[in-house]
């Protein structure tokens, strides 16, 4: 009895507002759905800035990673000065735990909470944390103007060029 007279409740609300109830993946909406897209009514997945957004959110993720360890090794270049105390696995594990944690609070503050996108930020943060001392290499002036003469050179002290950074290792490519 309850079911009947809710139905005929919805029915009657149906009715009054011109709408007609639907279970959202009913046959029916399928089917609209493909004559709206035959009539040609375009959705966002429809144009091509549609199609690229998704995948190119992966590159900003990765990028949104790639920039805090940048940021990150500033504010430590800047607040913690040089490198001279500590070990290479100490300073890779503060480079991995503060640029980690800054790509985490940027993706939280974009609202960009897909585990896909988070996953992908993270991965750029350790791309960035294992080669960025190649760019130094590549470029020490231009590194010197941004961290510093002093955290430069302790830089280039305890590094290799051409090399991937794991663990404390640095790790020659040829």
């Amino acid at each position: 009895m309850g079911q009947t007279d809710f139905q005929d409740r919805i029915a009657r609300l149906s009715e009054k507002h011109g709408v007609v109830p639907t279970a959202p993946a009913s046959s029916e909406n399928v089917v609209r759905a493909v004559e709206k897209r035959a009539r040609g009514f375009q959705t966002s997945e429809d144009t091509l800035a549609g199609r690229l957004a998704y995948p190119l959110s992966f590159v900003v993720a990765f990028l949104m990673g790639v920039l805090s360890v940048f940021i990150g090794r500033f504010a430590f270049a800047h607040l913690g000065g040089a490198m001279q105390d500590g070990d290479a696995m100490t300073l890779y594990m503060i480079d991995l735990a503060l640029a980690g944690a800054m790509a985490f609070a940027i993706n939280v503050a974009l609202k960009s909470g897909e585990k896909e996108k988070v996953a992908v930020s993270m991965a750029g943060v350790f791309a960035c944390v294992s080669l960025m001392h190649n760019l130094i290499w590549m470029f020490p002036d231009a590194a010197a103007l941004v961290y510093g003469d002093a955290w430069v050179e302790s830089l280039m002290r305890r590094s290799l060029p051409n090399s991937f950074f794991f663990q404390g290792e640095y790790i020659p490519f040829g």
